[in-house]
């Protein structure tokens, strides 16, 4: 696919007579929540208010990100690939850095939004070297010190660089909180959402049971997502065994692929669960998925929202999930589904045995959960709030 890239563009009035906002949003991590969080602010941004471009890169880019690059560059915004590497290669890193630099230097951004560790780096450093006068943004979308905590001083230092973190929920705002990278006052949050009437009346029930070779009568637990550490793939396999061993008309599905495919199949044929336990693979639409399940489950050891549990609960399906940041705030516990302590197998295993021997307590939580994402966790307002951030953040900074 082609990247367009461009020289800086005169800055155009709005109706009211004031230039438009000019907004570049960065981003390395072009698959998962990353790339679904910024695919669809570019896709719902108000152009008539704000002048948007979007630098990317295609290194570990998914195919809904490609689809969602296509309609990107429909609506007119500027985009511009530059790749960028997930792991620390010095040498391709500053490469990365200055282009992003000339880029930023030509174009005279108001608002510059990295996403995720890496572009959050490069973004950040290349902004303040270009134009001290643009707003520096960052939004790790589960930010790296979760996963191991030696990462905290490069955090700490790109700190100076920062004029603003953005988290994607209240907890996760709460988690970069308590690192004490920046100021609190500085770090602010827009909870993420999904297209709710994407997911209204939406059915296949059976035709996917079907081709998963499931039978109709089975009760379908699944879960979504990369088949990585972070998802925690082997909490899904131990939890399964368990509840297995307890109930024979269960049937488990992950949708998903990953660096840990091999290791997640070798162990799940040593468990002897090759006939209970489902692995179709990559699903760039997971709503058939998701639609016949009757449950949906998370093992996560972090998160920074979940979409695929927001998503789930759009479809009104009750949820288990891990006590992490993100699923700590969608899912209401005891109210529309459960929370267990990552690592936690036995805890996990029971929690879902309780909703698998009671229809009408699934019902219960997955029409709570349907309406708890209606009220609070709608695309509109999520667009909305973004915006309303980057007005605010503008105004402060002239």
């Amino acid at each position: 696919m082609s990247a367009q890239s461009v020289l800086a563009a005169p800055r155009v009035k709005t109706r009211s007579g004031l230039s438009r906002t000019k907004v570049l949003h960065i981003l390395e991590a072009t698959s998962a929540g990353a790339a679904r969080f910024v695919a669809d602010v570019l896709l719902h941004h108000d152009t008539d208010q704000f002048d948007v471009s979007f630098a990317y890169s295609l290194i570990r880019s998914d195919q809904r990100f490609l689809s969602d690059l296509e309609k990107i560059q429909g609506r007119g915004i500027r985009t511009v690939e530059i790749p960028m590497a997930r792991n620390i290669r010095p040498r391709a890193d500053l490469k990365a850095l200055g282009r992003l630099h000339r880029f930023i230097r030509r174009s005279g951004f108001d608002i510059v939004h990295s996403h995720s560790s890496k572009a959050g780096f490069l973004g950040r450093l290349a902004s303040k070297l270009a134009d001290r006068r643009a707003v520096t943004l960052y939004s790790p979308h589960a930010i790296a010190i979760a996963v191991n905590p030696i990462y905290k001083p490069i955090e700490k230092m790109a700190g100076f660089l920062t004029d603003g973190m953005v988290a994607v929920s209240r907890s996760e705002r709460d988690q970069l909180e308590s690192y004490n990278l920046i100021h609190r006052d500085r770090i602010h949050y827009v909870t993420a959402a999904v297209d709710v009437q994407a997911y209204s009346g939406f059915s296949g029930h059976h035709q996917t049971r079907e081709k998963l070779g499931i039978p109709a009568n089975a009760l379908l637990v699944g879960a979504a997502g990369r088949l990585a550490d972070q998802k925690d793939p082997f909490l899904f396999l131990r939890v399964a065994e368990i509840v297995c061993q307890c109930e024979k008309d269960v049937h488990f599905v992950w949708a998903g692929d990953g660096e840990l495919r091999t290791k997640v199949l070798e162990r799940t044929k040593l468990l002897g669960l090759e006939k209970r336990v489902h692995f179709p693979g990559y699903c760039a639409d997971l709503r058939p998925i998701l639609a016949a399940l009757d449950i949906f489950v998370l093992t996560s050891r972090y998160e920074s929202f979940g979409y695929v549990t927001c998503e789930a609960m759009a479809l009104g399906k009750p949820v288990v999930a891990t006590h992490v940041a993100g699923s700590s705030e969608l899912v209401v516990d005891g109210r529309t589904g459960y929370l267990a302590q990552p690592g936690d197998a036995d805890g996990f295993a029971a929690r879902l045995l309780s909703l698998a021997g009671e229809a009408s307590l699934r019902r219960s939580f997955g029409a709570a959960g349907r309406a708890r994402v209606e009220e609070h966790y709608d695309l509109p307002r999520m667009v909305s709030d973004i915006e309303d951030l980057y007005r605010r953040l503008r105004r402060e900074k002239i």
